[in-house]
């Protein structure tokens, strides 16, 4: 995977961040749209402070796996995404509920890698990109 020349990312509370890493989820809801030069970009995925209990059960009723506060990463960059393309209405996704979904494609699982989100797109810090860097250059390897 080729990171882009600025690589932004985007801060999702948990466990949506992991159900994008780990259960397929594939469409993240927002209520903004990406900026259309980031269509076809990646970005990192970023699991936030904020662990919501009411998300963990409804993954749990439609997936079968419990999510649990204390088994997910959080402050943490844990994924690489791109972005494929911005929807409006996805019938029969149950992952859609928009009003605008950014759907995800070449997800790349990362180990966590503890790092500051904020709020809309922003750019992830070098010192962390060059983290990620090292993990793709010894994924490549192998």
């Amino acid at each position: 995977m080729t990171l882009p020349t600025v690589l932004f990312g985007l801060t999702l509370q948990q466990p949506w961040a992991t159900a994008i890493r780990d259960l397929g989820k594939r469409v993240e809801n927002r209520s903004w749209r990406p900026p259309d030069r980031l269509i076809g970009e990646v970005i990192a995925l970023h699991a936030g402070r904020v662990f919501q209990e009411d998300a963990a059960d409804w993954l749990a009723a439609r997936t079968g796996r419990m999510v649990q506060r204390s088994t997910v990463p959080l402050g943490a960059i844990m994924a690489l995404a791109r972005i494929k393309k911005v929807v409006t209405d996805r019938a029969n996704d149950p992952w859609f509920v928009g009003p605008y979904g950014w759907v995800l494609e070449d997800v790349m699982p990362l180990p966590p890698l503890p790092c500051q989100g904020r709020q809309r797109l922003w750019r992830v810090p070098q010192e962390v990109r060059t983290q990620i860097e090292q993990i793709l250059a010894a994924q490549s390897q192998i």
